[in-house]
């Protein structure tokens, strides 16, 4: 498998698990986030689920993230780990992310947009 390294501030990451896998607490605050903002939950739309949205992370390398914390997958649009069976008014056909790689671009988009947030607060 290829993992990206990413070193920031000193730090360096290969391929790292998402905050919200880690953290419970900031998992549910983002899953909370999700339910107001995007209605997240049961399935309004039939065949439009988070199990195969675009943004639905079950890739191996995030598996492994998932295994610790009881997840059953990963929504890299909402950062929480969401169930499949459920929905929200964000998603988009094309998923899920089942490989590596393609996981991998997920989190550099992300990163790329938390830097740029970061910057703009300077």
């Amino acid at each position: 498998m290829k993992y990206r390294v990413l070193i920031r501030e000193g730090q360096m990451n290969i391929g790292k698990c998402p905050q919200a896998t880690e953290d419970k607490n900031k998992n549910s605050e983002n899953q909370e986030h999700a339910v107001e903002e995007y209605e997240y939950g049961e399935s309004q739309e039939e065949g439009q689920l988070c199990s195969n949205c675009v943004a639905w992370d079950v890739s191996p390398r995030m598996k492994d993230c998932l295994m610790k914390s009881g997840g059953e997958g990963y929504c890299w649009m909402h950062h929480f780990m969401c169930q499949g069976k459920n929905w929200c008014n964000t998603w988009a056909k094309g998923g899920p992310i089942k490989d590596d790689q393609k996981s991998i671009e997920w989190e550099e988009k992300q990163d790329k947009e938390q830097e740029s947030e970061e910057d703009s607060e300077y």
